[in-house]
């Protein structure tokens, strides 16, 4: 097929095109007779072509897996094996909690710690809640949603809605009362 190329010849469409033709032009037995030799030639660059296709698709691979990574980018960690927010190919992930409140503040207060939380924390990434798209907010006592609504109505922008999702949870960590994962565009 690469003399074929090489010449003034129409090129073959595809090797089973070359092949019936070397057997329409030699015969079946100048064909069969003509393996050894084409194998001789070609078996090397075969080999060389499926090594090489091999070698660069793993390489291109990688390089595109490590390019990947390093577009993905971390806030600041409020402790071990976490990150305040992560950002990656447009989108911020973070996660609001009422952390310095006092003891026994109700669900109103614990809400709008959480949400300055957020704010902060989406601030740090270049972003703000009028770009959110989700939300999922854990409650420990869903009798109290209500007082939840209210803190969470009034901390939106006029306008800006958020697909949200409340769930009712046994207990959440340092004993808080509520806890909200949002989603939002950079």
């Amino acid at each position: 097929m690469m003399t074929q190329a090489a010449s003034d010849l129409t090129p073959y469409s595809s090797a089973f095109h070359c092949l019936k033709d070397i057997i329409a032009t030699e015969g079946f037995s100048a064909f069969l007779a003509g393996l050894p030799p084409r194998a001789a030639y070609l078996a090397p660059l075969w080999g060389a072509q499926f090594f090489l296709n091999e070698k660069l698709t793993r390489a291109m691979g990688e390089m595109n897996y490590k390019g990947q990574l390093k577009k993905i980018v971390r806030g600041p960690a409020p402790g071990p094996g976490r990150n305040a927010w992560v950002k990656h190919k447009g989108v911020v992930w973070t996660v609001g909690v009422p952390k310095g409140r006092t003891r026994n503040a109700d669900i109103g207060t614990q809400t709008k710690i959480s949400l300055a939380s957020i704010d902060d924390r989406l601030a740090q990434a270049g972003t703000h809640k009028s770009k959110i798209i989700e939300a999922t907010v854990f409650l420990t006592n869903m009798k109290e949603f209500k007082d939840f609504d209210r803190e969470w109505k009034a901390w939106l922008p006029e306008g800006i809605g958020a697909s949200r999702a409340t769930v009712g949870v046994a207990s959440l960590a340092n004993n808080d009362k509520v806890e909200i994962k949002v989603t939002v565009a950079a």
